[in-house]
């Protein structure tokens, strides 16, 4: 057996006199092989949006689609950066400043997402929100695919980035 294998501890068994590694009184070292996690997309966990201002960013997703914002985790700082929790307490989204502290991958960033094209929330209260864009003068185009029960409103946010809003069966 390898050194470092990972060991369990059996609990006595029923006995087998015959056989002493089986006595009742005998602890037995049981190998288990390393645990292999097949590799595969289990959620999207987050987007992240540089943006020019934070509260500003930060009060249309709090007042047209009802996400709290919560200070994110050190080394930043509700001065660089907010995390955007949805209705299930996820921090879906983070806004950072634009001089947020960067980490690897992010030293590089020039503000060009490639072909990302838009962002897709599932939400509730298609009516509701409509309403509020509407109150703020936000515009925003909506779309309907009756074959699913889908009901969409396409929205900018403050810094230019495309929401698809999706409501399905209201």
């Amino acid at each position: 057996m390898p050194r470092n294998a990972p060991m369990i501890h059996a609990v006595s068994q029923p006995a087998f006199t015959d056989y002493p590694e089986y006595r009742t009184d005998n602890v037995v070292d049981l190998a288990i092989p390393p645990r292999r996690t097949r590799a595969r997309v289990v959620a999207l966990d987050h987007f992240n949006v540089v943006v020019a201002d934070l509260d500003r960013s930060e009060a249309f997703y709090r007042d047209m689609l009802s996400l709290e914002s919560c200070a994110p985790p050190c080394p930043l700082s509700r001065d660089t950066a907010r995390w955007i929790y949805d209705d299930g307490d996820r921090p879906i989204l983070h806004l950072n400043s634009r001089d947020a502290p960067r980490v690897a991958g992010r030293d590089d960033w020039s503000g060009d997402t490639g072909a990302v094209h838009h962002i897709a929330l599932r939400c509730e209260g298609h009516d509701d929100i409509c309403a509020r864009l509407d109150r703020a003068g936000h515009g925003y185009q909506t779309n309907l695919i009756d074959s699913i029960g889908l009901r969409q409103i396409f929205v900018r946010d403050p810094d230019g980035v495309l929401l698809e809003l999706n409501f399905f069966d209201e």
